[in-house]
C-alpha cells in the first residue's frame, strides 16, 4: 500500500488534465449549463455564527448521518460562499447526470474553482492522492470526499470500513494531504440505518471534528458537533430553503411548535442513563475522562452514547466539558424533591400494624 509520504515529488505534481484516454487515472469533470457564474447569489446564512467557526484549515472533518439526510446538499450549500475565493475539490459517488442537473440550477458549480471528479474503485489510492494534491494546488482549498466507502476505501473491496488498520492509514493519508498545502478536509459517511455508527471506530476517532447531521422538521437539519478543537458550537439548527439557500435557525434545540405534541418520554439505553446519572451529580459538568470514570462505562461505548445524548439535547458540550441540559437537571431535581416529600409524608404518618385475622 502506498501512502502520501512514499510518493515522489514528480508523481505529486503530475498533470492530470490530459485528454480522456491518455492517462488511466482520476480526471476532473467539467459541468456545463446554467447562467454566468458571476451572477450566482450566495446563500444568506453561511457566514452567520456559529457555522463560521466549525471548519478550520488543517483540520479533518467527518460529516456523518443516516442515508438520505441530505449530507451532500447541506455540504454544497455550506461551502457555496467559499467558492468566491477558494478552490473546492469534490470527489463524488453520485452520477454525473445528477450533478449536471444541479449545475443547471446552481451556476457556481460551473466555476473553475469547483473541481468535480467521479469516484472510481479501479484507480489505485496512490493515484487519487496525487490527483487531489494537484487539484488543490499550492494555495490549498477545501477537499470533499463523498463518501468514505467509495472514495477513500474505494479500491479496498467490501468490508474495508470494518478494518481499523486500513481505515486509520487512509484517513491519516488525507489528514497529511490537507496539511500541505493547508486545506480543509471533509469526509461524508453513511451511518447504519438503525442509527448506530457504521464501520470501525477508527472512522470516528481519526478526524479532528465530527458532525452528526440529523433531520428536523421539514427542511430543517440538526448539526451536532464534537471536536478536539476548542470553541466549536455543540449544536446548530439550519434550514435549506427551496432556493437552496442555507439559513441558521438557532444554536439550540428548538422548542415544540404550538399545538405540537411533546415527544413521549422513553427509557434511555442503560449506557446513556449511567452517563446522565453521573452528570446529574455534577452541576458544573465533567470532562470526558472524568465522566467515563464516574459512570463506569467503557470509553468506546461512552463516546458513542455521549454523541447521541448531545444530539438529543439531553447533554450539552462546551469545549471538553459535558453537562446535563437544564431540563434534565430540573427533572432530576424534581424527582429528588418528590422522593424527599414522600419520605417526609411517610415519617409523619402513624405506623399501622396489620394483624392476622382471628
Amino acid at each position: 500500500m502506498t501512502h502520501l509520504e512514499d510518493l515522489t515529488p514528480d508523481l505529486l505534481l503530475a498533470d492530470w488534465h490530459s485528454p480522456a484516454g491518455d492517462v488511466h487515472g482520476p480526471k476532473r469533470v467539467t459541468l456545463t449549463g446554467g447562467s454566468d457564474p458571476s451572477e450566482f447569489r450566495f446563500p444568506a446564512g453561511v457566514g452567520e455564527p456559529p457555522l463560521d467557526n466549525i471548519l478550520h484549515y488543517g483540520a479533518l472533518v467527518l460529516l456523518h448521518g443516516l442515508p438520505k439526510t441530505g449530507k451532500t446538499s447541506f455540504t454544497l450549500a455550506w461551502l457555496a460562499e467559499a467558492l468566491a475565493d477558494t478552490t473546492v475539490v469534490w470527489v463524488t459517488e453520485e452520477p454525473l447526470t445528477l450533478w449536471q442537473e444541479r449545475a443547471g440550477r446552481w451556476p457556481a458549480l460551473t466555476s473553475d474553482r469547483f473541481r468535480l471528479a467521479l469516484a472510481d474503485p479501479t484507480i489505485p489510492w496512490s493515484e487519487w492522492l496525487a490527483f487531489l494534491r494537484a487539484e488543490l494546488g499550492p494555495d490549498g482549498g477545501i477537499l470533499v470526499l463523498d463518501s468514505l466507502r467509495s472514495t477513500i476505501l474505494g479500491d479496498c473491496g467490501p468490508g474495508a470500513e470494518n478494518d481499523a488498520t486500513t481505515v486509520t492509514r487512509r484517513l491519516t493519508d488525507v489528514a497529511r494531504l490537507i496539511r500541505c498545502p493547508l486545506s480543509v478536509g471533509i469526509v461524508l459517511h453513511h451511518d447504519r440505518r438503525d442509527g448506530h455508527y457504521a464501520g470501525s471506530t477508527a472512522i470516528y476517532g481519526v478526524p479532528d471534528t465530527l458532525i452528526a447531521l440529523a433531520k428536523g422538521r421539514g427542511r430543517q437539519r440538526r448539526l451536532t458537533v464534537a471536536s478536539r478543537l476548542p470553541g466549536l458550537p455543540g449544536q446548530v439548527m439550519v434550514e435549506l430553503d427551496e432556493a437552496f439557500d442555507l439559513h441558521v435557525v438557532t444554536g439550540d434545540r428548538p422548542a415544540p411548535s404550538e399545538g405540537e405534541p411533546a415527544t413521549p418520554a422513553r427509557s434511555l439505553p442503560r449506557t446513556q442513563q449511567r452517563l446522565l446519572d453521573a452528570l446529574s451529580n455534577a452541576p458544573d459538568g465533567l470532562p470526558a475522562a472524568a465522566l467515563v470514570a464516574a459512570s463506569g462505562v467503557g470509553r468506546t461505548a461512552a463516546y458513542e452514547a455521549l454523541h447521541k445524548l448531545v444530539a438529543s439535547g439531553r447533554v450539552t458540550k462546551t469545549g471538553t466539558m459535558y453537562a446535563a441540559s437544564p431540563s434534565v437537571r430540573e427533572s432530576a431535581s424534581a424527582s429528588v424533591q418528590a422522593d424527599e416529600s414522600v419520605q417526609a409524608d411517610e415519617s409523619a404518618c402513624p405506623s399501622v400494624h396489620l394483624s392476622a385475622s382471628p
